[in-house]
């Protein structure tokens, strides 16, 4: 099956190249590949070396943080936490009518 498999993909990439008169156009690639989504669901933000035989991992998924300890043989869930507001936000956008007030 893996085989075939091959034949199959250097089939595919000689027919590619012989349409295309032997170039091949990087351009072209390049803008297939940046057609791919960027955004993922799952985020590591931060990894640990914690021992030699453990890793702590921070990850983000769906507007949450995770504190992750990942083994050998098993993960453990350390913390969980909604993720915090980003830096960039203003304060007056996070507190509803603060720009009109003057002390």
């Amino acid at each position: 099956m893996a085989l075939l498999l091959c034949l199959m993909l250097a089939a595919l990439a000689a027919l590619a190249l012989k349409r295309s008169g032997g170039r091949i156009d990087l351009p072209r690639l390049r803008g297939l590949v940046a057609a791919l989504p960027a955004q993922r669901r799952v985020e590591v933000l931060e990894t640990r070396r914690a021992s030699q035989y453990a890793d702590i991992c921070l990850l983000r998924c769906d507007g949450r943080e995770y504190l992750v300890l990942c083994g050998q043989q098993q993960q453990l869930l350390l913390r969980e936490s909604a993720c915090p507001v980003p830096a960039s936000a203003p304060a007056s956008a996070a507190l509803p009518g603060a720009e009109g007030e003057a002390g």
